[in-house]
């Protein structure tokens, strides 16, 4: 947006309107003028045709996010920004594309009794995906001959020449990640058993092309299932992947269907129709629903069951509880009792609190402060080990030589023509490009 290279960033609709369709010609030219290596793909796109995005209906106050017609020198974005207004660029020339088209073939043999399927599919246009794939098309010449050879299947007989036995293992269901637990939040219907509660998610969403019997919304699925990582109710490998802990398990084994089922949705849903219609008071709707959540509760109650969750007291000032949350380099637990002055901080491992690791005490270098006279000791830091004066915090000194000096890459600048130098993140282990100039000029380059 700061470069006016391409319209309100925060719109998450995926439509755009007739306006749009109509000053296409000049946006599309625009992006040719602006990346050489996008005109290539603005020269095959055809303005005049209306993708199924075009919808006057569909496009709301804030359409989807094109780029603008406005003329800049890209050499003056960051990687990052590059990428991001390449990506909406080639989404936007994707629309004037012709249409992906291919041939599909489907075999059906009966070997004695056995039925058989064979398949193919050959590309005839391979239209808007050169944009996106531009690779695809080489996979897919590779199996035209098979496709070829499908097609010339005409004889309903045959003779069974050869054949080969192949063992093969049923692969497990993949473990959801963070996107793929809320784009199955989006469809939820689909594992409703009961006929009516799917047919009421589903026409809940029936104006909508991206959801299809949802639960929750974008913005309160965005807060919902983080916040279950930072309840102890889910784990995240390093791969992303999630997996339930054991009294997020727990919870749920001992919770009634009406609550685990999603049918409540629906039928709050079904209940919400008949206040539009004038039906049912908003009032009734109100004490219906908090009668229902009372009758859960008391049931859970009445069962008379716990859950074994682990508490850590803080090991610091033995009165707080350590609290899990989500920082910049990851999770890790603090201290509830912060705000009485326990500044108690510990890292995470699979859902707990390391708390067995001993802290390295300083040791001596033998030197002396040139600022106090004190002791100069090693310590072990976040992220290597460092020297510092022993009388810290009364003392900050530490030696400069420590800081390796950052080797320059021979270019400049593009904000400020200052030499560009090649530096690491606090963890070191990211690379990237900053400006010698910081921190008055703040251009960075991953």
């Amino acid at each position: 947006l700061k470069h006016n290279l391409i319209t309100y960033s925060r719109s998450d609709c995926r439509y755009l309107s007739e306006a749009i369709f109509e000053s296409a010609p000049h946006v599309l030219a625009s992006i040719g003028a602006n990346d050489p290596d996008l005109a290539a793909m603005v020269a095959k796109s055809n303005p005049k045709f209306k993708s199924r995005a075009i919808n006057n209906k569909k496009a709301g106050v804030h359409h989807g996010i094109i780029p603008t017609s406005h003329i800049a020198d890209l050499s003056k974005l960051t990687k990052i920004e590059r990428d991001i207004y390449t990506l909406i660029c080639r989404s936007f020339i994707a629309q004037f594309m012709p249409l992906h088209k291919y041939e599909h073939t489907k075999v059906i043999l009966d070997v004695h009794g056995y039925t058989f399927e064979a398949t193919s599919k050959k590309i005839l246009v391979n239209g808007w995906k050169d944009i996106f794939y531009d690779a695809e098309l080489n996979d897919e010449e590779a199996d035209e001959d098979q496709a070829t050879t499908l097609q010339n299947i005409v004889s309903n007989a045959g003779t069974c020449k050869a054949y080969s036995v192949t063992d093969k293992v049923t692969a497990p269901k993949k473990k959801y990640n963070v996107a793929s637990l809320i784009l199955d939040m989006n469809s939820i219907a689909k594992y409703c058993k009961d006929p009516k509660i799917k047919s009421l998610l589903l026409e809940k969403d029936k104006d909508n092309d991206e959801l299809h019997g949802s639960i929750g919304t974008s913005a309160t699925q965005k807060e919902i299932v983080p916040a279950q990582f930072d309840k102890g109710m889910f784990v995240e490998d390093k791969k992303g992947n999630i997996t339930s802990t054991q009294v997020c398990r727990d919870l749920f084994d001992m919770l009634p269907k009406e609550i685990t089922n999603p049918d409540i949705t629906a039928l709050w849903f079904e209940q919400q129709e008949l206040v539009a219609q004038g039906k049912l008071s908003v009032n009734e709707f109100i004490q219906t629903s908090y009668k229902f959540i009372a009758e859960q509760v008391n049931i859970i109650k009445n069962m008379q069951v716990s859950l074994n969750i682990d508490i850590h007291k803080c090991p610091s000032c033995n009165v707080g509880i350590l609290k899990k949350t989500k920082g910049q380099y990851g999770y890790y637990w603090y201290c509830n009792n912060y705000k009485n002055g326990c500044s108690f901080k510990v890292k995470d491992e699979k859902g707990k609190p390391i708390l067995n690791v001993q802290k390295e005490l300083p040791k001596s270098t033998g030197e002396k402060c040139p600022e106090c006279g004190s002791d100069v000791v090693e310590r072990v830091g976040k992220f290597n080990k460092f020297k510092s004066c022993s009388n810290y915090p009364k003392c900050t000194w530490k030696p400069t030589a420590d800081k390796p000096k950052a080797e320059t890459t021979g270019e400049l600048c593009p904000k400020c023509n200052a030499p560009m130098l090649k530096r690491k993140s606090k963890d070191g282990t990211k690379k990237f490009l900053g400006c010698s100039a910081f921190p008055k000029c703040d251009h960075v380059e991953w």
